[in-house]
Protein backbone atom coordinates (compact mmCIF):
# COMPACT_ATOMS: atom_id res chain seq x y z
CA UNK A 1 0.00 0.00 0.00
CA UNK A 2 1.58 3.44 -0.86
CA UNK A 3 1.66 6.08 1.64
CA UNK A 4 -1.08 8.52 -0.21
CA UNK A 5 -3.95 6.05 0.73
CA UNK A 6 -2.17 5.15 4.45
CA UNK A 7 -2.53 8.69 4.57
CA UNK A 8 -6.21 9.31 3.33
CA UNK A 9 -7.24 6.32 5.37
CA UNK A 10 -5.95 7.52 8.43
CA UNK A 11 -7.88 10.74 7.55
CA UNK A 12 -10.78 9.03 7.23
CA UNK A 13 -10.56 7.39 10.63
CA UNK A 14 -9.91 10.13 12.44
CA UNK A 15 -12.89 11.86 10.96
CA UNK A 16 -14.75 9.16 11.80
CA UNK A 17 -13.22 9.02 15.48
CA UNK A 18 -14.08 13.06 15.86
CA UNK A 19 -17.10 12.66 15.19
CA UNK A 20 -17.76 9.31 17.37
CA UNK A 21 -15.94 12.19 20.41
CA UNK A 22 -19.18 14.84 19.12
CA UNK A 23 -21.57 12.57 18.93
CA UNK A 24 -20.35 10.88 22.40
CA UNK A 25 -19.86 14.30 24.31
CA UNK A 26 -23.78 15.46 22.82
CA UNK A 27 -24.78 12.32 24.57
CA UNK A 28 -23.41 13.14 28.34
CA UNK A 29 -24.24 16.67 27.90
CA UNK A 30 -28.09 15.86 26.92
CA UNK A 31 -28.03 13.15 29.42
CA UNK A 32 -26.60 15.61 31.89
CA UNK A 33 -28.95 18.15 31.04
CA UNK A 34 -32.21 15.61 31.03
CA UNK A 35 -30.69 14.59 34.63
CA UNK A 36 -30.93 18.41 35.90
CA UNK A 37 -34.69 18.97 34.68
CA UNK A 38 -35.22 16.27 36.48
CA UNK A 39 -33.86 17.29 39.34
CA UNK A 40 -35.58 20.76 39.03
CA UNK A 41 -39.13 19.67 38.55
CA UNK A 42 -38.36 17.04 41.71
CA UNK A 43 -37.04 20.27 43.67
CA UNK A 44 -40.27 22.44 42.38
CA UNK A 45 -42.41 19.47 43.17
CA UNK A 46 -41.49 19.05 46.54
CA UNK A 47 -41.11 22.79 47.39
CA UNK A 48 -45.11 23.14 46.14
CA UNK A 49 -45.94 20.24 48.61
CA UNK A 50 -44.43 21.36 51.51
CA UNK A 51 -45.93 24.59 50.88
CA UNK A 52 -49.85 22.92 50.74
CA UNK A 53 -51.38 21.92 54.63
CA UNK A 54 -54.08 19.78 54.59
CA UNK A 55 -56.69 20.89 57.55
CA UNK A 56 -59.43 18.89 59.16
CA UNK A 57 -60.86 21.66 60.69
CA UNK A 58 -64.81 21.43 60.36
CA UNK A 59 -65.35 25.22 60.65
CA UNK A 60 -63.54 25.46 57.08
CA UNK A 61 -66.13 25.28 54.07
CA UNK A 62 -65.38 24.32 50.55
CA UNK A 63 -65.93 26.49 47.79
CA UNK A 64 -65.30 26.69 44.27
CA UNK A 65 -61.47 26.54 43.24
CA UNK A 66 -61.16 24.54 47.05
CA UNK A 67 -58.21 22.23 47.16
CA UNK A 68 -59.61 18.98 48.50
CA UNK A 69 -58.88 15.70 49.65
CA UNK A 70 -61.85 13.22 49.88
CA UNK A 71 -62.80 9.96 49.22
CA UNK A 72 -65.89 8.19 47.53
CA UNK A 73 -67.71 4.87 46.66
CA UNK A 74 -70.27 4.93 43.90
CA UNK A 75 -72.79 1.45 42.89
CA UNK A 76 -75.62 1.30 40.50
CA UNK A 77 -77.67 -1.83 42.35
CA UNK A 78 -75.08 -2.70 44.57
CA UNK A 79 -72.11 -2.78 41.56
CA UNK A 80 -69.34 -0.93 42.31
CA UNK A 81 -68.68 1.67 39.52
CA UNK A 82 -65.95 3.55 40.77
CA UNK A 83 -64.05 4.91 43.87
CA UNK A 84 -61.27 6.95 45.03
CA UNK A 85 -59.69 6.60 48.53
CA UNK A 86 -57.94 10.26 49.89
CA UNK A 87 -57.97 11.85 46.25
CA UNK A 88 -56.71 15.51 45.88
CA UNK A 89 -59.41 17.57 43.97
CA UNK A 90 -59.84 21.24 42.58
CA UNK A 91 -63.51 21.63 42.72
CA UNK A 92 -65.11 22.63 39.84
CA UNK A 93 -61.93 21.93 37.57
CA UNK A 94 -64.32 19.95 35.86
CA UNK A 95 -62.54 16.46 36.87
CA UNK A 96 -65.55 14.44 38.15
CA UNK A 97 -69.18 14.71 36.78
CA UNK A 98 -70.55 18.53 37.58
CA UNK A 99 -73.10 17.25 39.95
CA UNK A 100 -70.04 15.40 42.24
CA UNK A 101 -68.35 18.16 42.39
CA UNK A 102 -71.22 20.74 42.64
CA UNK A 103 -72.36 18.61 45.35
CA UNK A 104 -69.15 19.34 47.36
CA UNK A 105 -69.62 22.75 47.20
CA UNK A 106 -70.48 23.81 51.40
CA UNK A 107 -69.48 21.00 52.83
CA UNK A 108 -67.00 20.83 55.59
CA UNK A 109 -64.18 18.22 56.33
CA UNK A 110 -65.10 15.26 58.39
CA UNK A 111 -68.54 15.82 56.18
CA UNK A 112 -70.04 12.13 54.96
CA UNK A 113 -72.91 12.04 52.42
CA UNK A 114 -74.73 10.32 49.46
CA UNK A 115 -75.79 11.56 46.38
CA UNK A 116 -76.93 10.42 43.39
CA UNK A 117 -75.19 11.41 39.98
CA UNK A 118 -75.91 10.39 36.83
CA UNK A 119 -72.63 8.77 34.98
CA UNK A 120 -71.53 9.91 31.78
CA UNK A 121 -72.49 8.75 28.37
CA UNK A 122 -68.93 8.90 27.42
CA UNK A 123 -67.46 6.20 25.39
CA UNK A 124 -64.56 5.63 28.29
CA UNK A 125 -67.47 5.02 30.30
CA UNK A 126 -68.70 1.53 30.50
CA UNK A 127 -71.32 0.06 28.37
CA UNK A 128 -73.23 -0.88 30.63
CA UNK A 129 -73.28 1.32 32.79
CA UNK A 130 -73.75 4.50 30.85
CA UNK A 131 -76.34 7.42 31.54
CA UNK A 132 -77.55 5.44 34.72
CA UNK A 133 -77.73 6.76 38.17
CA UNK A 134 -75.42 5.64 40.96
CA UNK A 135 -75.22 5.93 44.67
CA UNK A 136 -72.17 7.89 45.75
CA UNK A 137 -70.82 8.05 49.11
CA UNK A 138 -68.64 10.97 49.95
CA UNK A 139 -66.25 11.76 52.88
CA UNK A 140 -64.48 15.25 53.03
CA UNK A 141 -60.94 14.44 54.45
CA UNK A 142 -59.24 17.96 54.98
CA UNK A 143 -59.14 21.27 52.64
CA UNK A 144 -55.69 22.56 51.67
CA UNK A 145 -54.17 25.96 52.09
CA UNK A 146 -50.95 27.25 50.87
CA UNK A 147 -48.51 28.38 53.55
CA UNK A 148 -46.01 30.86 53.34
CA UNK A 149 -42.90 32.19 55.44
CA UNK A 150 -43.92 35.93 56.05
CA UNK A 151 -39.77 36.56 55.55
CA UNK A 152 -39.98 35.35 51.67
Amino acid sequence: MDMKKVKFYAYRISLLIMAAVVVVGWSINRKNQMKERAEAIESSTEEKETGMILHTDPELTIEKGSMINFSFHGEINGEDVGSSDHMDLTVGGGKLSPELEESLLGHHPGDEYDIQVKTSNRLSVKKSIRGKMADVHVVIHGIYTYEYDEDE
